[in-house]
């Protein structure tokens, strides 16, 4: 579905506010799809839990410039 919204160039918002635990696979995936809706000029909205801030900081994906999800 992530795919399909990016390829017909729809702004997409994802809500990972109740999630208490999250895979380094998916951060690589919000990563990728960050940079995939900037390309595309898609805006990507995402409303992340302080579980999410916090494994993305803990796998240094926060500091990576355009990274989505931030403290």
């Amino acid at each position: 579905m992530l795919l399909e919204c990016l390829a017909a160039r729809k702004d997409l918002e994802l809500d990972l506010e109740r999630v208490d635990e999250i895979d380094i696979s998916i951060l690589q995936m919000v990563s990728s799809a960050a940079r995939d809706a900037a390309r595309a000029g898609v805006a990507l909205d995402i409303t992340a839990s302080p579980s999410v801030v916090a494994a993305a900081r803990d796998a240094g994906f926060a500091g990576i410039s355009g990274f989505p999800i931030q403290e």
